[in-house]
């Protein structure tokens, strides 16, 4: 089946994810500042890192999940502690300044 699928653009549901995604976040801004906005943005997307760290570094040394063929090696396993730790340090520091 090598048929491409078409996006009907004159849909509603097409349209009104459009509205959506350029409405939504300027009525959010009314809420809360732009400013807390790219806080709270910052703060998510620091936190990505280091939970992808931790994930790979649980799942990927399972040899009942993963196997022991596609286990981390100690290379990775070193690199994923390292951004943890590099992580968790830059955490601690930017809070301990701001108290």
């Amino acid at each position: 089946n090598d048929e491409k699928l078409q996006v009907d653009t004159n849909s509603w549901a097409y349209r009104g994810y459009l509205y959506g995604i350029a409405v939504i976040p300027c009525i959010g801004l009314w809420f809360i500042s732009f400013q807390d906005a790219q806080m709270t943005y910052a703060v998510v997307g620091a936190m990505a890192i280091p939970a992808l760290a931790v994930i790979l570094l649980i799942l990927n040394n399972r040899t009942s999940l993963v196997g022991q063929e596609y286990r981390n090696r100690w290379k990775t396993n070193m690199v994923l502690s390292m951004a943890l730790v590099f992580f968790l340090y830059s955490g601690w520091v930017g809070i301990s300044t701001k108290l």
